[in-house]
């Protein structure tokens, strides 16, 4: 009986090991930066845990694994975690006021190592959204 309630204990430390990893690599950023671009896409979705998340074009096109081209896109998420003291609903309102007028947005965000899915659904976190007037 003895080893059964070992293999537990052990059990439950690698668990917890893991788990404490995963929210260390969670709260640790190793990208930092701005893009500029047209928001062409932004949504709430989630079956389970509602993200805002997002497509950006930032203009020109990337050679594809076909050798066509594509344009250039990057996706992001707003941190529901609010970790930054984000304000979610204000960004929200900027974004979708930014995709129906058509207006290229400067977009500052950082990136953790490790998201958990109730945070948000991509690696590139929005932190600020600025819209940038064009004469």
């Amino acid at each position: 009986m003895p080893k059964i309630y070992i293999v537990i204990v052990v059990f439950i430390i690698i668990i917890a090991g893991f788990a404490a990893g995963c929210e260390k690599l969670n709260r640790t950023e190793y990208i930092q930066g701005s893009r500029v671009g047209y928001i062409i896409k932004f949504a709430k979705r989630g079956l389970f845990w509602k993200v805002y998340q997002g497509e950006v074009n930032m203009g020109g096109v990337q050679n594809n694994a076909l050798g066509g081209a594509a344009p250039n896109i990057w996706d992001f998420s707003l941190d529901n975690q609010r970790r930054r003291g984000e304000n979610i609903d204000s960004l929200a309102r900027t974004i979708f006021s930014s995709l129906g007028a058509g207006q290229p947005v400067i977009i500052t965000y950082y990136a953790p190592f490790f998201t958990w899915p109730w945070r948000s659904s991509g690696r590139y976190l929005v932190q600020k959204v600025e819209p940038v007037s064009i004469k």
